[in-house]
This record gives C-alpha cells, structure tokens and sequence, in this order.
C-alpha cells in the first residue's frame, strides 16, 4: 500500500519535473532541399507565424522574434542562409531564466517552444520549396 501511495505521488509530480529549468536550447536547423535564402526566410517566417510568434526588427536574413503565453514572454533571434537556420535565445520574462558559472537555465516551457519550431521548420521548408 505504501509503495502505491509514493508511485501516485511521483506520477502527479512527474509533469511539474519535465517543467524544471532546464539548460536554454539554442537549434540549428539543417536547410532540407535547394532553396535560395529568401526561400529559406519564407519558410522561417511561415513557421514562426504558425507558432503565433511575433516578428520584428527583421533585417536581411535576420530577424527577432517574440513569443507571448499566459504571462510569460521569451524573445529570439532568428538567422538563416542556404545551409542552416539558426535560433538563439535574446530575453524572456516569467520563465526564470538564469546564467550561473556560464550555465545558462530556463523553464522547460522556453524550450518546448524551440523544440516546436526545429519540427517545424522542415515541414515549411518543404511546402515553400513545392510552391505551397
């Protein structure tokens, strides 16, 4: 009985755990087929929009980005050429974000974002490069 009770537990918390802070993902995203780099930010852009992220300050291949949920707020930096896309962490508000000895942490939710992105980002690539 009393091994079921500590199972229930760690069952219930186990969520909250995968929400821990977490060391910040910066992606790198692999260009999928031969898209010209307009292309490329096409598909970045469709991608971020998809996400609800707000882009601002895009400048070339380059631009900032802003995500905005329930009170929390994260902001990146999106680059990209005919190689690669690359995504870095700029700022963020509500998602404990903290560098400590070089180790850089945030809310596991920051990367949840990211980590929807790098699925993404393939997906529109593919549709830009079909003509979609």
């Amino acid at each position: 009985m009393r091994q079921i009770k500590w199972m229930l537990i760690a069952l219930v918390l186990l969520p909250f755990a995968a929400l821990a802070r977490a060391p910040v993902h910066d992606a790198d995203v692999a260009v999928v087929g031969q898209l010209s780099t307009k292309q490329v930010g096409e598909a970045v852009t469709r991608a971020l929009a998809g996400r609800r992220w707000i882009i601002s300050n895009q400048k070339g291949d380059t631009l900032e980005a802003t995500q905005m949920t329930r009170g929390l707020m994260a902001k990146i930096a999106v680059s990209w050429d005919t190689q690669h896309i690359s995504i870095r962490y700029l700022d963020s508000q509500g998602l404990d974000y903290e560098e400590k000895d070089g180790q850089r942490t945030i809310h596991g939710n920051y990367n949840k974002w990211i980590a929807n992105l790098e699925r993404d980002l393939p997906v529109f690539m593919t549709r830009v490069a079909a003509g979609q």
